[in-house]
């Protein structure tokens, strides 16, 4: 076993490596590209985590950060520091961290769902389109799905094996992932909510306690930094508001010249921000409740129905952009990329199915679709784009695994897994 994830990692980093190094980049970046690079120059040179370049002083953000947490410009930041200020060298350093997702990833699935589904799996992600592309953008997305499967995994081992050390390292990889992430707090609650309804024979309260306490010690340095630098307790980020505004809105990017936002945001911090753009959404929602949960459902299929090639050089236009200019063979690589994005997660439903349908399999499933749902239901409120998906892609991948594994290696899966005994 140990020889074949050795070989399915080395296959993944091969595979982003040669991707970020060999096939044009787009170069235009994207506005969360452009954010966090700018404050990681900042830190690097010195000046702390500061947004400052034209556009966020036209926006009225300039200064220091609050709209997302230091992990990622910190990461940028220690990349510039060895390397200097170039991108290549942060796709290398993410495609090799996309490779790393390859033994977390079959360490959780073999004790979730046996030997056969985590083989499967490892290749799913190894060779997911999605996940490759990612590893080449500047972007929160790779760091995320890497922080969240350990967050995860590390749970998982601490309840089998009663590690105190497993359940600290989990606590500070999601610690970490919070404030990389405000959201994936929705996904700690719902976790300990799962682990304490059917895992309560072998999660103790001093470990629970442990994992709280570090974790939000974690965290609360960030906000502790926030108070002290905004006079205003904001736990992560002041986006909360904002997505919920936009949201409501029904916009699906951000519209920063429209006058009814721009009149409200109008010599208002950051902190005011974020309140009055939060009370503005709830009013819009509760005058028209039928079009949000309309625009809410609609999040949702935007979420995972795509083929994320928004941002692959040479697939990042329309299909009728393509049509127009009678490019059809990149209208059929968009097409091949969907169907086999759409096809993946049609396998991964039938292997979250069997999941459930299995008693030994059920608290398994239960664990591994935490992520998942957490992150639907979020977008179900919230902003959602095609990007949004990535972090929780190999929890998809590892029910598809259980599917194509039932159907290749029956034999193989018929043993109990571990995360099923210690329920």
């Amino acid at each position: 076993m140990r020889n074949d994830i050795l070989i399915v990692t080395v296959v993944a980093a091969a595979v982003r490596l040669l991707y970020v190094v060999a096939y044009p980049q787009i170069e235009t970046p994207c506005p969360g590209w452009g954010m966090y690079g700018n404050v990681a120059v900042n830190l690097s040179g010195g000046h702390g985590l500061v947004y400052d370049d034209a556009e966020a002083t036209e926006l009225g953000i300039a200064g220091p950060v609050s709209t997302f947490g230091p992990v990622y410009p910190v990461f940028l930041a220690a990349i510039y520091e060895v390397a200097g200020h170039r991108y290549a060298a942060v796709r290398i350093v993410q495609a090799l961290l996309g490779a790393l997702l390859v033994p977390v990833a079959w360490q959780l699935m073999s004790l979730a769902f046996g030997p056969a589904a985590a083989r499967v799996g490892a290749w799913l992600i190894a060779l997911s389109p999605p996940l490759i592309a990612y590893c080449g953008m500047l972007l929160t997305e790779n760091l995320s799905t890497l922080l969240l499967l350990c967050a995860i995994w590390l749970f998982v081992v601490g309840a089998a094996k009663q590690s105190a050390a497993a359940y600290a390292a989990s606590a500070v990889a999601t610690g970490l992932l919070i404030l990389l992430r405000e959201e994936m707090l929705a996904a700690v609650a719902a976790l300990l909510l799962v682990a304490a309804w059917k895992g309560s024979r072998v999660i103790r309260i001093k470990h629970v306690a442990l994992y709280l306490v570090t974790a939000m010690a974690c965290v609360a340095v960030w906000t502790a930094r926030n108070y002290a630098v905004f006079h205003a307790p904001i736990l992560v980020t002041t986006k909360a508001g904002e997505q919920l505004y936009i949201s409501a809105r029904g916009w699906k990017e951000w519209q920063f010249d429209d006058p009814s936002y721009r009149a409200l945001v109008a010599g208002h911090t950051l902190s005011d921000r974020d309140r009055i753009l939060r009370r503005d959404a709830i009013r819009i929602i509760r005058e028209e409740p039928q079009r949000y949960l309309t625009q809410s459902m609609a999040r949702v299929a935007e979420l995972w129905l795509t083929s994320h090639t928004s941002y692959v050089h040479g697939l990042s236009e329309s299909y009728a952009a393509y049509r127009s200019r009678g490019a059809y063979l990149r209208i059929a690589a968009k097409a091949v990329l969907f169907a086999l994005q759409l096809g993946l997660l049609t396998l991964g439903l039938f292997g979250a199915v069997r999941g459930f349908r299995s008693r030994r399999l059920w608290f398994a499933a239960l664990m591994t679709a935490v992520p998942v749902m957490v992150v639907t239901a979020v977008h179900f409120v919230f902003l959602a784009t095609a990007r949004y998906q990535i972090p929780v892609l190999p929890f998809v991948f590892a029910f598809a695994g259980v599917a194509i594994a039932d159907w290749i290696f029956p034999d193989e899966t018929t043993g109990a897994a571990t995360v099923s005994r210690i329920a």
